[in-house]
């Protein structure tokens, strides 16, 4: 009997030993994304920010989608990390804090997929337009329907619609 509860208690203790090392795997591979994702990120917006990169609109698309992704990294990924690591969730603090993570969560996911529409349709503009592109496809039109979306995405993420 005394042999049985033993038993029954190092297998308990390895249970947990499993349970811990599966917790920190996960905070591992979580920091290594965050790793990752950052120094792409960071490597995309020195690239982007170049003398010679500044003259087009796909590439201040490129520079915002960047910018957008980090936004999402670090609001969502950190977030979670913390949460795993400290037990403390940015949500539970109170009802605005509730609001503005989710509010910024969502707005930056949203930005980060209509960046990649907007680029899309500048390729398009570039592939099947070629002559109009040059006018078509200026910084400062890219400059402005980022603008426009990011506001029609804060809009819409306002009235709290889903």
């Amino acid at each position: 009997m005394m042999m049985m509860m033993m038993m029954m208690m190092m297998m308990m203790m390895m249970m947990m030993m499993m349970m811990m090392m599966m917790m920190m795997m996960i905070m591992m591979m979580m920091m290594m994304m965050i790793l990752t994702g950052t120094l792409g990120n960071l490597t995309s917006l020195i690239v982007l920010l170049r003398p010679n990169m500044r003259g087009k609109s796909v590439y201040l698309f490129l520079l915002f989608l960047a910018i957008a992704d980090t936004t999402v990294l670090y609001i969502s990924a950190f977030k979670t990390w913390i949460r795993k690591i400290s037990g403390f969730e940015l949500l539970n603090v109170n009802d605005w804090s509730c609001r503005i993570v989710i509010f910024l969560i969502l707005l930056s996911q949203h930005l980060a997929a209509w960046i990649v529409v907007l680029v899309t349709i500048d390729r398009f503009v570039a592939v099947w337009f070629p002559l109009r592109a040059t006018s078509w496809c200026t910084v400062t039109r890219a400059s402005i329907a980022t603008t426009i979306c990011t506001f029609i995405i804060v809009i819409y993420r306002s009235l709290g619609i889903s």
